[in-house]
């Protein structure tokens, strides 16, 4: 396996530049590569669990499992990418067998002290590679914080954006929450919003309560909470769930009158088919 990094080194020499920020989307197929050595230890599923854990955050990247790979490749994906040798197009054509947009080849070696990583993010499409990161993990380093941090940096300067989120603690508890955009909560949840920077506003309904609103700013890779508070109607008379209860048509009636009196203490009487109740 250690002839792999040499290959990685080569085909970082070939790269055209970093891509802009271009918003970039699509599924991306993780390959991590672990070179044994005599100056640390790690697993490729650490691996893998560090690259992913920096692209939970980025809109409209979705990571392909390690169980999908596998199950597409039991014969050795690893060796495949090794006998593509520098060629970044050969590289891309093994990676598009999960029908990833990109492709994201991670390798961390332990021959070397302190151990070196690097890491090459590819277009599959063109077969082109749009960023790279290489380097070593520092002495004394937790070698899975650093790629961590490499693999986040590297996602930024290619142009996966990075959500934020956001929690709104809505007051009644029981009031509905939407955002005005016309954006539903996160999966599962009632008050917390996975949203693209921008702005944003949220309002939150319930009946007897006045309408409540919130604007908010969302920022890239940050995270905010809200309070919104509704208040309570407190003219019953006036609530337009009141009269839509009043007028509801009864099966086998048929509506009469309304009277409200003029009493310091009002009342509602309606009658049903000539009988009725009186106001005192």
């Amino acid at each position: 396996m250690s002839a792999l990094i040499p290959l990685v080194l080569t085909i970082v020499g070939q790269s055209a530049g970093l891509a802009g920020p271009t918003a970039l989307s699509g599924s991306l197929a993780v390959l991590p590569i672990v070179v044994a050595g005599p100056h640390g230890e790690a697993s490729v599923s650490d691996i893998y669990d560090a690259v992913t854990r920096a692209t939970e955050t980025r809109m409209g990247l979705r990571v392909i499992s390690a169980e999908e790979i596998f199950v597409a490749s039991r014969d050795g994906l690893a060796q495949r990418i090794a006998d593509c040798g520098p060629d970044t197009g050969c590289i891309a054509s093994k990676l598009r067998m999960f029908d990833a947009r990109y492709g994201l080849v991670v390798v961390l070696s332990f021959e070397l002290s302190p151990p070196i990583f690097s890491l090459q993010l590819l277009d599959t499409d063109s077969g082109r590679m749009v960023g790279e990161q290489v380097g070593d993990v520092g002495s004394g380093a937790n070698p899975m914080a650093r790629l961590f941090e490499k693999a986040d940096a590297l996602l930024d300067t290619a142009g996966f954006v990075k959500s934020g989120r956001v929690v709104i603690e809505v007051e009644p508890k029981r009031a509905q929450l939407r955002l005005t955009q016309g954006i539903e909560p996160d999966l599962g949840t009632a008050n917390v919003f996975t949203l693209a920077p921008g702005h944003y506003t949220a309002e939150g309904l319930l009946e007897g309560h006045h309408r409540a609103t919130v604007d908010f700013e969302v920022h890239s890779g940050a995270s905010k909470t809200l309070q919104l508070e509704l208040k309570e109607d407190s003219s019953v008379l006036s609530s337009p769930w009141l009269w839509i209860a009043v007028g509801a048509v009864v099966v086998g009636g048929s509506a009469a009158a309304i009277a409200v009196s003029q009493n310091p203490a009002p009342c509602v009487c309606t009658t049903l088919n000539g009988v009725g109740c009186a106001c005192r």
